[in-house]
């Protein structure tokens, strides 16, 4: 469990943030995932949605859900409107929405609407060996 999503990286020195590393096509991420042996968190969301801006701002961004999740999964960022033909068999009927796929592309699970990071950080880690 994240304990703190609160918490800053522990150096001192280090001024630079840091963010989730995301990717943007829905074929790659598969074949990172294969090749690391990760499931692919898709963040699906859609232009002037204020609860997807939120997630994005408060929660993606959030040090602690970057500095416990980064290195953990495969972040992908779909623009509904743009990757409809990716999105279309995962019926997704509201933003921002979470999908969790595996590395073939099988829907693991899903989430709609925005989360606070503790409780988006919780339901990921619940998805790790």
């Amino acid at each position: 469990m994240v304990s703190d999503c609160s918490a800053r990286p522990t150096s001192k020195t280090s001024t630079a943030k840091r963010y989730l590393p995301w990717q943007s096509d829905l074929r790659n991420s598969k074949a990172i995932a294969k090749l690391k042996h990760r499931l692919i968190v898709i963040d699906v969301y859609t232009d002037n949605c204020a609860w997807c801006n939120r997630l994005e701002h408060e929660t993606l961004q959030n040090p602690g859900v970057v500095a416990e999740l980064a290195d953990r999964f495969i972040w992908l960022k779909l623009n509904a409107r743009i990757s409809a033909a990716d999105l279309k068999p995962y019926k997704i009927s509201g933003y921002p929405t979470i999908l969790v796929l595996d590395e073939s592309g099988k829907l693991v699970t899903s989430f709609s609407g925005y989360l606070p990071p503790e409780q988006f950080a919780e339901k990921l880690e619940v998805l790790l060996p």
